[in-house]
């Protein structure tokens, strides 16, 4: 992953919900309306104004996470505001499993009231063209006021019927090379 970054685009509902769809596909495809941290081996420092919502991602074109792994420290109060992430994926998504402090958060669990928000709250998005991940990071939940808390993401990667039947469908390899310059090489089917 070296020579990567991480993309951060302000998305707050203030500033999204006036755009009409060609708008917001206009801002979205700005590069100069995202903030870019730089890839390090060790991981991401990543400060967030709470209270607003950003749409991230990694790489230039949105590369898919297998394992992310977020500290909330242990600063973060619970009357800190939330945090709200929009990741956005390219590959299909058997699941997405997200844990908080070693616990299994639900999905379809973010509530329309934002007062209800607690840490590790998400919604999958798993259909094209809305491959998101949203997900609340805030201080609420902690295992104590002053400890730091973790949210771990693991995706699990989706193989359709389609992805079965390839595997057991066996093609004999040929003894000669095909050039696809040469028409004569191909048969007419």
């Amino acid at each position: 992953m070296v020579g990567i970054g991480l993309k951060i685009l302000p998305y707050d509902d203030y500033l999204i919900d006036p755009m009409t769809e060609e708008e917001l596909e206009t801002y979205i495809d700005n590069e100069e309306n995202y903030g870019t941290i730089e890839w390090k081996k060790e991981g991401w420092g990543v400060p967030f104004v709470t209270g607003h919502k950003y749409k991230i991602h990694l790489g230039k074109l949105g590369n898919n996470f297998e394992n992310l792994d977020i500290l909330i420290p242990q600063h973060y109060s619970e009357d800190d505001l939330p945090i709200y992430l929009i990741h956005n994926f390219t590959e299909n998504r058997e699941n997405l499993f997200v844990t908080k402090d070693g616990a299994l958060k639900a999905n379809e669990t973010i509530p329309d009231d934002e007062s209800k928000y607690v840490g590790g709250q998400n919604i999958l998005y798993n259909y094209y063209p809305k491959n998101e991940f949203h997900m609340i990071i805030n201080g609420k939940g902690k295992p104590t006021p002053k400890s730091e808390s973790y949210i771990n993401l693991e995706a699990i990667a989706s193989c359709g019927a389609e992805c079965i039947e390839a595997l057991e469908e066996v093609t004999e390899q040929e003894d000669f090379f095909r050039f696809w310059s040469d028409g004569e090489n191909w048969p007419n089917n």
